[in-house]
Parts: C-alpha cells; structure tokens; sequence
C-alpha cells in the first residue's frame, strides 16, 4: 500500500492530478477519516473543510488538467497548515498552541485554518508491524502526503527516514533563508542522495537490495556521497516540547515537497525554536 502510494504519488506530482487518481485519493482519504476518528488539535470546523473538498474533488470530473489544478488549489488555502505529530502527547499548554501559532504568524482564523494532528502513533522500531494502529497511521500518512494535505511531518528517525529514501521531503535549502539555514544547520538531518538512486534502481530492476548501500547516518553528512538536508532535529525546539510529549528519542521535522503552504511551514519551525 504504502509503495503503491508512494509511486503514484511521485507521478501525479509530474502531471498533476488526473480526474481519476484526484476521485480516488479522495475517496480513501473520506473512509480514512470516517473509519479512523481523527481527534485534531484545530482552528475551524475540520469536518467541514474536509467534506467541502471531498464534494468539489467529485464535481471536478469533467474540468481539464488546468482547471483541477486551479480549483485543488483553491481550496487547499483555506487551510493555512496541517503539521502531523507522529507519536506525540500533549501536554496541558498545547490546548491553545494553534492560535497561539496562527498569531505569530499572522493567519486570520476567521479565514483560514491551522490544524496540529497529534492522533498518529506508530511502533517507530517496527514499521512493518501489524498492529492496529501502527497499520491506521501508515496508512493515514501515505493518504494525506500524496494528496498534498500534510506540510509538517515530525516524527522518529526510522519514519522520517522510509520517507526521505523515497524523495518525500523539501530540500531545506531550497526553502529556508541564508540566516535561516545557518541558525538550523546543527540540527540538520540529512539523507544522502546516492543511496536515494541506488535504492530507486533496485526497485526498478528488481535487483536484491543485498547490493545497495546501508542508509547512512542522518547526522553525519561527511559520510554521504550527496547529503541533502531534509529535516531538522528537535532537541532545541523548546516552544513545540513544552507543548507536546514524543514518545520517540530523537524526534525530526521535515516538509513535504508537495506542500503548497512551504511558507507558513518554515514559520512554524521559527516558531518552535524561538
């Protein structure tokens, strides 16, 4: 399921969404929600805003290419930003973490909505584990990235990496400012690109994966052939720790490469290391 996902996910982001794939995304990620309760920390009504794009992602069948491209976007910016937080327990603050968010970064919730997901949890050592909720959020995770809904990810390292190796994630640099990369630069996890190649290869070859090179560590980019940094640590983001509890010892944050908020998520992370 989730390599199907992952596949599809990398073709429509090269010819955008097709009438059918834009239906079906949709349509499991309307039964995800209804069979897996999704109790998010949000600003605005979140059954509403997802019916709403349920609805139109169904009138959209007979539009071009170009016309779905403009009315996905469309409604995609009534969300200001949806982070999901993989294996996270809030803490008594986290109640007003959202609007206290959306005031930092300028977002009129009268317009728009901030939603922080906390519901995800995952057996981080064992991502091919069978049990019930390990399943759901894998599940949820590879739905909501490939329909652009998700524009933070903060998860373990073994989670972070599954998805890095399969070229998920913003290239910080390409993202953040010349201050803004040197302020997280320490905290950077990086994948390297080489292995990212030789892993897709095998996959297209079919050859045993006993050949491609082990996955480096993240933190070490000068073992890398071409270190990419596609996430940043949290040991230092007080503002978010102070407001959550990760179950996981080293927790990483990273931004789909698909997102259409990229601005508002590297204001979030300023927000969580201010």
């Amino acid at each position: 399921m989730r390599d199907s996902l992952l596949a599809l996910w990398f073709q429509l982001n090269r010819t955008f969404y097709f009438d059918f794939y834009s239906i079906f995304l949709k349509i499991i990620m309307y039964y995800t929600y209804l069979l897996v309760p999704v109790p998010w920390h949000a600003c605005g009504d979140q059954r509403t805003v997802f019916g709403s794009q349920f609805s139109l992602s169904i009138t959209w069948v007979h539009g071009s290419n170009s016309d779905l491209q403009s009315k996905w976007t469309s409604v995609l910016t009534h969300r200001a930003i949806f982070a999901a937080l993989v294996n996270a327990y809030e803490l008594e603050p986290a109640a007003a973490y959202p609007e206290t968010f959306a005031e930092y970064a300028g977002i009129d919730l009268e317009e728009y909505d901030v939603f922080f997901d906390s519901s995800m949890y995952l057996d981080s050592s064992n991502l091919a584990a069978v049990d019930e909720n390990t399943m759901a959020t894998t599940q949820k995770l590879m739905v909501y990235i490939a329909a652009r809904e998700i524009d933070i990810l903060v998860a373990s390292e073994s989670t972070i990496n599954s998805y890095a190796y399969n070229e998920t994630f913003h290239d910080l640099r390409t993202i953040l400012s010349a201050e803004q990369i040197k302020k997280y630069e320490p905290y950077f996890y990086y994948m390297d690109q080489e292995v990212a190649d030789a892993r897709n290869e095998a996959d297209v070859t079919g050859e045993d994966y006993v050949s491609v090179p082990d996955y480096p560590s993240p933190r070490n980019p000068e073992a890398m052939e071409n270190p990419i940094p596609v996430g940043i640590y949290l040991d230092a983001a007080e503002g978010l720790l102070e407001n959550y509890y990760f179950s996981d010892d080293a927790v990483i944050l990273s931004v789909p490469a698909n997102t259409p908020h990229s601005e508002n998520a590297v204001k979030f992370i300023d927000f969580i290391f201010q």
